[in-house]
């Protein structure tokens, strides 16, 4: 296997052959740096999911 890194490929494709299925045109981490309000309100909306299967939790415990 060649690194197309530094030299064209013998097919000049642009992506590799490794992959199969879908491919991300950008990162979480770009849109995250993008449109931090969204991403606040959805850290915001799992941090308040996971406390409240955690309050769940323990008032089922209790029982």
């Amino acid at each position: 296997m060649r690194d197309s890194l530094h030299a064209v490929r013998e097919d000049l494709a642009e992506r590799g052959s490794l992959r199969q299925g879908p491919v991300r045109r950008t990162s979480l981490v770009l849109e995250a740096q993008v449109n931090p309000l969204a991403t606040a309100a959805r850290s915001l909306g799992e941090a308040t999911l996971a406390a409240g299967a955690a309050s769940l939790r323990r008032l089922l415990r209790a029982r």
